[in-house]
C-alpha cells in the first residue's frame, strides 16, 4: 500500500512524537504502526524478525536518552533510515541485500554496544543486567545473521558460532568498559570486535579460511584500536 521510504518517515515522526509528548498512547500507535508495516508483507519477516525487535527496543531506549529536540530529530531520522533498511531487505527493495544486510547488522551492534557503555551499571546487578541483555541482543543478531548468509550450515553450528562469537564481545566489552576511552569510543571498538570475528567466521564457513585472512583482520583490528587511543588521547 505504501512505498517502505512513506513507512519509515511515519516510524520516525511517531519516534519523534514519543520523545516529545512522553505518552503511553503514542507509545501504543507507535508499536502497532511499527508491527503493521512489518506484516503487512509476511514474505520472508521470521528472517529478520530478530533485528526488528531489537531495532524497536533500541530505538525507544534512545530516544529517552535525549531531552535535547535536535538530537531527538536527528536520532528519529536515524532509527527510521534503519527500519527503511529492513523493510527494503525484506520485500526486496535492494538489488544487493546482502551487503545492505550485513551493513545494518553491524550498526546495529554499534547502537547496542552504545547503551552498554552510556548507560549507568553501578552495581553488580545492574551491570550483570546489562550484560546479560546485550549478550543476548549480540547472540539473536549473530544468529539471524549466520541463518540468513549460510542457511546451508547446520542449526547447532550456526547456533554454536553464534554464542561464542557474543560471549567473547561480551567479555572483551567487559575489558573495554575500564579503559579510559569513553562510550562511543569503547563502543566501536566492540563492535569492531564482533564485525572481525563474523568476517573471520564467514571465511571459515566458505572454506576459505587461512593465515593471510587472519593477518589481514588482526592487523585491521590492531590499526583501528590504535587510531581510537590516539584520537582519546588529542581529546586529552
Amino acid at each position: 500500500m505504501f512505498p517502505p521510504a512513506v513507512k519509515a518517515a511515519v516510524f520516525g515522526a511517531l519516534l519523534f512524537w514519543i520523545s516529545a509528548q512522553r505518552s503511553f498512547l503514542i507509545l501504543l500507535l507507535f508499536l502497532a504502526a511499527a508491527f503493521y508495516f512489518y506484516f503487512r508483507k509476511l514474505l520472508e519477516w521470521r528472517k529478520f524478525f530478530y533485528a526488528f525487535l531489537v531495532l524497536i527496543f533500541y530505538s525507544l531506549i534512545v530516544i529517552n536518552f535525549f531531552n535535547n529536540q535536535f538530537f531527538s530529530v536527528v536520532s528519529s531520522i536515524f532509527f527510521a533510515a534503519l527500519f527503511f533498511m529492513i523493510l527494503g531487505i525484506k520485500n526486496f527493495v535492494f538489488i544487493d541485500r546482502e551487503t545492505i544486510f550485513n551493513f545494518l547488522y553491524w550498526i546495529l551492534y554499534f547502537v547496542a554496544s552504545i547503551v552498554f557503555f552510556a548507560s549507568d551499571k553501578t552495581g553488580t546487578l545492574n551491570l550483570l543486567g546489562y550484560s546479560i541483555l546485550t549478550f543476548f541482543v549480540f547472540y539473536l543478531l549473530s544468529k539471524e545473521s549466520l541463518d540468513f548468509l549460510y542457511s546451508e550450515i547446520s542449526v547447532k553450528k550456526r547456533r554454536l558460532l553464534a554464542f561464542g562469537v557474543s560471549f567473547i564481545t561480551i567479555q572483551a566489552a567487559h575489558i573495554i568498559r575500564w579503559l579510559p576511552l569513553g562510550f562511543l569510543n569503547s563502543a566501536v571498538m566492540a563492535a569492531l570486535l564482533i564485525i572481525v570475528l563474523e568476517d573471520l567466521i564467514s571465511y571459515h564457513l566458505k572454506g576459505a579460511l587461512n593465515r593471510q585472512i587472519i593477518i589481514k583482520n588482526a592487523v585491521v583490528l590492531l590499526v583501528m584500536v590504535f587510531l581510537i587511543f590516539l584520537a582519546v588521547r588529542f581529546q586529552i
